[in-house]
């Protein structure tokens, strides 16, 4: 019943969407890069005890020896350090393509606040000796209590990163113009149209099969597609599409993330990955 009810609302409520939506891309707000919140990081396991603190603390040393995650580590809250390795724990055993000159170029699309950059850039970073990553995001000018906007923060995550060739456009992805990509992540991409009414965007903006259409298009040959999303049903509306291209899938598995990944609410226990 609840579920009903919350369907129903975010149906009826597409038009206001669409109203605040073209409010927020005709005001277009920027105030420029805020400063980014940090946390000493002596407590990120203080809520385990035993073993599985021990285990977990095993995980985070190996992750960040395996992609340098001193600098990410430092200048991050514990909820985001802890996003970070909850998506280097997805996206450790992912073979990126290799290219003659050891360059990669990535879009990540559906950006959102970016707050996960850093673990993007230190996976892409890890199999090459530059990088190109851009972040695509439809909706970066929702704005926040301090007068921010969501495209300020994503920029100030993406230079902190410390790497000049990391950068945020605000951009319909449908309408972007990069080609030759190597890889082209879509983190919880929306893939049913209440998943896009909740959030708050207007209808017309669901057109997921152009999205991943597309996102297949820039790819370069040998390049890939990694897709994560929260349910069976998204993966398999993402599986559907991409074969309905005739693209053939590499990877489809579901992950279930350790216990400690999970301490806050908002981070699910399973992953579904689809590579293609």
């Amino acid at each position: 019943m609840a579920g009903w009810i919350r369907r129903s609302w975010a149906t009826a409520r597409a038009p206001w969407n669409k109203v605040r939506y073209e409010f927020r891309r005709r005001r277009a707000v920027s105030r420029g890069l805020p400063s980014l919140e940090r946390e000493p990081m002596r407590r990120v396991f203080d809520f385990l005890d035993g073993e599985e603190r021990a285990r977990a603390e095993a995980r985070e040393l190996a992750l960040r020896a395996s992609f340098e995650l001193d600098g990410l580590r430092a200048r991050s809250t514990r909820r985001d350090y802890r996003e970070a390795l909850d998506l280097l724990d997805l996206l450790e055993s992912i073979e990126l393509p290799t290219t003659r000159d050891r360059r990669l170029r990535a879009v990540d699309v559906g950006s959102r606040n970016w707050t996960y950059v850093g673990a993007l850039e230190r996976w892409l970073a890890a199999r090459a000796d530059a990088i190109e990553l851009t972040g695509v995001e439809v909706d970066g000018h929702p704005v926040y209590r301090n007068g921010f906007a969501r495209c300020d923060y994503a920029r100030a995550y993406a230079r902190a990163t410390g790497n000049p060739g990391v950068r945020y456009d605000v951009a319909d992805f449908r309408d972007w113009s990069g080609s030759r990509i190597d890889v082209v992540t879509l983190l919880h991409p929306f893939v049913t149209r209440y998943a896009l009414l909740d959030w708050g965007l207007p209808a017309d903006l669901f057109d997921p099969a152009t999205v991943v259409g597309h996102a297949v298009d820039v790819l370069r040959p040998g390049g890939i597609l990694v897709a994560v999303h929260q349910t069976a049903a998204e993966r398999d509306a993402m599986l559907g599409m991409l074969r309905g291209r005739g693209e053939r899938v590499a990877i489809e598995q579901v992950r279930t993330a350790p216990a400690w990944l999970t301490a806050d609410r908002h981070l699910r226990a399973d992953r579904q990955i689809v590579v293609a």
